[in-house]
């Protein structure tokens, strides 16, 4: 991993962890691409999520029921796939510093 995607990762880590904040709950940031800095900086092919997936579009990960989660205002069910989410990118940017 280089390190503008270790950065991009980061900034993803923490728009996720922002948005499990109970007072942040439906607030201004969204679980989609235009507020996650890695699919602001890459396309999915240099994206650090997908490498590591080896899928497109965040498929393989807790992404999609999340999202859908948070578009049906289940706050416990995103704070559950959300945090799940969060301990991957976590471990991608760990795994990713190991190389």
């Amino acid at each position: 991993m280089n390190n503008q995607q270790s950065t991009a990762l980061q900034h993803s880590i923490e728009h996720w962890a922002d948005m499990l904040k109970p007072e942040n709950w439906q607030g201004v940031e969204e679980p989609r691409a235009m507020f996650c800095a890695c699919c602001k900086a890459f396309e999915c092919e240099d994206c650090p999520i997908c490498q590591y997936t080896g899928q497109d579009d965040c498929e393989g990960t807790p992404f999609y029921d999340a999202r859908t989660a948070w578009l049906r205002k289940e706050q416990e069910d995103f704070k559950q796939y959300g945090g799940s989410m969060v301990s991957l990118m976590v471990h991608i940017l760990k795994e990713g510093r190991k190389c």
